[in-house]
């Protein structure tokens, strides 16, 4: 199960944001191997249904290609 929106996590408290989605399929990177390094480490999750954003919930920013990282840079 996937729980989107704005929650406490650690409660069973909801702020009303909340969207929850089983999984359809989980799709690796074809280079992740999970027992010799964390590179290519990245999945993408189909959700049983489309997700509807609103205040919590919304698509994710990702940078243009001419960024350079840092090596060692972790992100969540």
């Amino acid at each position: 199960m996937i729980r989107m929106g704005a929650h406490f996590k650690n409660t069973s408290l909801l702020i009303g944001s909340e969207q929850d989605f089983d999984i359809k399929k989980v799709y690796f990177h074809h280079e992740y191997n999970s027992g010799t390094s964390t590179n290519y480490d990245i999945a993408l999750i189909h959700l049983d249904r489309p997700a509807i954003l609103q205040d919590g919930v919304d698509l994710v920013c990702l940078p243009d290609d001419n960024v350079a990282f840092p090596p060692d840079l972790i992100v969540g």
